[in-house]
């Protein structure tokens, strides 16, 4: 069984590897910007089960808004 140290190597690796894939498209990206597409993931899974249509608009605004309240929470605020 592989320690915590070694699994956090091995994951430190695996994303030094997927950065030099992608060319880094993601070193721009704030945590507000993870949150977001968190946030989307969820709204859009929802959404497609249910089958309604889906508005883009709507759907980046609503996903900023629950970042930015995770960040407020995150922060204490």
């Amino acid at each position: 069984m592989k320690d915590h140290h070694e699994l956090a190597m091995e994951e430190h690796e695996r994303r030094a590897t997927w950065m030099q894939e992608t060319g880094g498209f993601a070193k721009d990206m704030t945590l507000r910007d993870h949150y977001a597409g968190l946030a989307m993931q969820g709204l859009l899974s929802g959404l497609l089960a249910d089958g309604q249509d889906i508005h883009w608009d709507e759907i980046g605004r609503n996903a900023y808004w629950q970042a930015n309240a995770m960040l407020k929470a995150r922060d204490g605020k």
